[in-house]
């Protein structure tokens, strides 16, 4: 007898469970799509257990009769084809009834359907994918999907399953995807008895993205409304002050399907490059509707990640969309808007000092006028600004502006170079060598005067002349170990943290006393940076402090 054979229904079926099931939030997802794809205006969505002993998905959608609720259980049962051509102009988030039998045939599954003209309802009882009882049954419009003990029939993968909290925050995600991308159905989200979220189609985008995301992203964040060549996008792009250090707060969608998209995340990171640092990640909530035959959904069985047929086009409208918003219609980089500053609602006692003066600060005429107060803790500038009081982080601000300054010298903008009275000899190990040869170019645009200096050496005579003294061999030893010990995607990226790490050596540290025209200068930089809401690693440069925060701790929050 041959050592090849035809597999049997039940092993046909677990496998096939397999590829879309992988824990309970996939369960969720493919039922809550079902529910979206059915016409729904309520879900109702339990879970227990982190969804591994049970699930319930509640609709209000158009429901099934007895037949279709029967052959939704079958495999490669839809209603959304008929043949092939009919995948590339889908519209649906999935094919009703193909995840069902997926779904039934690794737990105990349960569905009731009643169509709406209809006066009463059928009830499905299906068990390792096998149906176990039909029958006719009082119910309400739409359909319920219960499932219990999900991988039963498989303990090997019902082992692989992660802890109670672990499957419940990835159903949590699930859940407030479709919540955040489908704000005309009304949500209610049930966990272990107790609720955890119900949203109806008046609430407003900012406010479940506060509930669902964060607070400090609803309120730092401004709206994307932006439409070109049948592509629109729209949404929520977060300041560069709500940064992480993971996606997690971002999320795109593709005619509303929650989806991963390297292209689209690559995107978001270019635009917000300049704005926030390295290995930081900013916060979006991007919703992107375009023709279904211009992306591809198939590419995973889940039908999470996709890939467009025109990536370039796609990448260059998102970026126009979020640049727009900025206020900066090239779609180049995200600068953080004059008056997007993030606020805070406590200050300690503050030690004003005695010499005060009110003084313009130069630069774009729609930036308005200090008065500089003082400092703070030789560490904060205080100034006042349109009856607002602000905090400006000293090192932060001059970080932003050195930064700035090299950056542009690349650009054709080469600064004048101030000779040292002694110059230094580099003599670094061998890789290191290597490195700071690969980036010598890019030093001498920066305005610094290197050279090779015999066989395994550099002669430093000069360095940019807005740049104050600083310990040199120290500087380029650091550098040369940060050249080999970090990976880059290309020269950009490489020179970035090149002009970061000289912008910070040589910038005023927390604990430096200002004199007035230390402030000013400080001051002066700031209103001239393109981005200057943050440091080059992301920090915050401005705090704002609210008035009627200030007002309330002096209790003047009433009506005199």
């Amino acid at each position: 007898m041959g050592k090849i054979r035809i597999l049997s229904d039940s092993v046909i079926n677990r496998i096939a469970a397999g590829e879309v099931v992988e824990r309970p939030a996939s369960v969720l997802k493919e039922l809550i799509e079902n529910a979206i794809d059915a016409g729904s205006k309520r879900i109702e969505v339990e879970i227990n257990n982190g969804g591994k002993s049970f699930i319930l998905i509640k609709d209000d959608g158009e429901g099934m009769d007895r037949d279709d609720l029967i052959l939704a259980a079958e495999r490669h049962a839809t209603s959304k084809i008929k043949d092939f051509a009919d995948i590339d102009a889908l519209k649906t988030l999935g094919f009703r009834g193909e995840a069902l039998s997926s779904v039934s045939a690794v737990s105990k599954t349960e569905i009731v359907s009643k169509q709406r003209a209809k006066e009463e309802g059928n009830r499905i009882v299906v068990e390792s994918g096998k149906i176990k009882l039909v029958e006719k049954t009082g119910a309400s419009d739409g359909t319920t999907v219960k499932i219990r003990d999900l991988f039963f029939n498989i303990p090997a993968r019902k082992k692989f399953l992660k802890s109670t909290a672990t499957e419940e925050y990835w159903c949590d995600r699930v859940v407030s995807e479709y919540a955040l991308s489908h704000r005309d159905i009304a949500f209610k989200y049930t966990k272990d008895g107790k609720l955890a979220f119900v949203f109806s189609e008046k609430d407003s985008l900012e406010y479940i993205a506060e509930k669902l995301i964060s607070r400090e992203f609803a309120e730092e964040c401004v709206s994307v409304d932006f439409s070109s060549a049948g592509v629109s996008v729209r949404g929520l792009a977060g300041m560069p002050s709500v940064n992480r250090s993971d996606r997690g707060h971002q999320f795109f969608f593709v005619n509303g399907r929650p989806v991963k998209s390297n292209a689209l995340s690559y995107t978001i990171a270019e635009l917000y490059r300049d704005s926030i640092g390295r290995n930081r990640y900013p916060a979006c909530l991007l919703m992107i509707e375009l023709p279904p035959s211009a992306f591809d959904v198939n590419v995973h069985p889940s039908k999470r990640e996709i890939k467009f047929k025109d990536e370039k086009n796609i990448r260059d409208i998102v970026s126009k969309a979020v640049s727009a918003v900025f206020g900066n219609k090239g779609g180049k980089n995200v600068p953080l808007g004059k008056e997007q500053y993030p606020s805070t609602g406590v200050m300690d006692i503050l030690h004003m000092k005695e010499e005060q003066e009110e003084f313009p600060v130069p630069g774009a005429k729609d930036i308005p006028s200090y008065r500089l107060i003082g400092q703070f803790d030789n560490t904060y500038i205080i100034t006042e600004e349109n009856n607002e009081l602000f905090l400006i982080d000293q090192h932060a601000a001059q970080e932003r502006i050195n930064y700035e300054k090299l950056l542009n010298s690349l650009e054709g903008g080469r600064p004048s170079v101030q000779l040292l009275l002694n110059p230094v000899i580099l003599e670094p190990g061998e890789a290191q060598f290597e490195k700071i040869s690969e980036i010598t170019q890019g030093l001498i645009s920066m305005g610094f005067d290197i050279e090779p200096f015999g066989r395994k050496s550099y002669r430093i005579a000069g360095i940019p002349s807005f740049l104050p003294p600083f310990d040199i061999e120290a500087a380029f030893k650091d550098l040369a170990d940060m050249m080999v010990r970090e990976k880059y995607r290309d020269m950009r990226e490489k020179t970035e943290d090149i002009a970061k790490m000289f912008a910070c050596r040589r910038s005023v540290k927390a604990g430096d006393r200002l004199d007035v025209l230390g402030m000013k200068s400080i001051l002066d930089g700031l209103s001239k940076a393109k981005y200057p809401g943050t440091c080059p690693h992301g920090r915050p440069v401005k705090v704002k402090i609210e008035k009627d925060m200030i007002k309330k701790w002096f209790k003047r929050d009433y009506k005199d």
